[in-house]
């Protein structure tokens, strides 16, 4: 005997390594629900809830960060882009000029190794062979005052390299011109957050010391 349900539902991903090749898989898949309820007699109806897209990082924004890091903490191993991650920040990079870092240890405590965004350097999170991110081990590195200190080292880096966008016209124009050569950008976005912070009096008075 054979029980057959009239109604099922089902959540499926659609991915791909860039929001375009996402877009043009997903023109794909939604045809194979369509031919599926087709062929069993069945109607179907597809609503999809939301994107997520890939990590389009600011090389400039990246490039100073790692300035940063080689002059204020010592050598550094810079490697672009981020590894075996996953995040929805992807979406916020389609919009306006942005970065996301990230520092990892990848050798062997005492060794350290400093990724973000990714830069490399000397101050990271020691952890064991075999501990990292998502295991006990590294929880258990993250709660050290070294891992500490090397999570503070990074935000300064990315302070520094924040307060330079506001103040330097020229950074903040070679930002939005690496920016501006994706396609499919929100080209205004950034300019629209500049204008605000200009018009913003408080700031204004801070900068002036007042």
């Amino acid at each position: 005997m054979e029980v057959i349900p009239d109604k099922a539902k089902m959540i499926c991903y659609v991915r791909a390594p860039t929001r375009t090749e996402a877009e043009a898989t997903l023109k794909r898949v939604l045809p194979c629900f369509e031919a599926a309820a087709l062929a069993t007699g069945c109607t179907v109806k597809t609503t999809i809830t939301g994107r997520t897209f890939d990590l389009r990082q600011n090389a400039v924004l990246g490039g100073e960060v790692a300035n940063i890091v080689t002059a204020k903490f010592g050598e550094i191993d810079y490697e672009w882009g981020i590894k075996s991650a996953s995040t929805d920040f992807g979406n916020v990079t389609y919009a306006l000029p942005a970065l996301h870092p990230g520092f990892c240890m990848s050798l062997p405590f005492p060794e350290s190794l400093l990724v973000a965004n990714s830069v490399s350097t000397g101050p990271a999170i020691p952890t064991v062979k075999d501990g990292g991110n998502h295991t006990i081990q590294f929880t258990e590195a993250a709660s050290t005052p070294v891992a500490h200190s090397a999570c503070l080292d990074v935000t300064k880096a990315l302070a520094a390299t924040g307060v330079r966008v506001l103040i330097d016209d020229e950074f903040i124009a070679k930002v939005n011109a690496k920016y501006s050569v994706f396609p499919d950008t929100i080209s205004d976005a950034s300019l629209q957050a500049k204008k605000a912070y200009d018009e913003d009096v408080e700031i204004q008075k801070f900068l002036a010391g007042n």
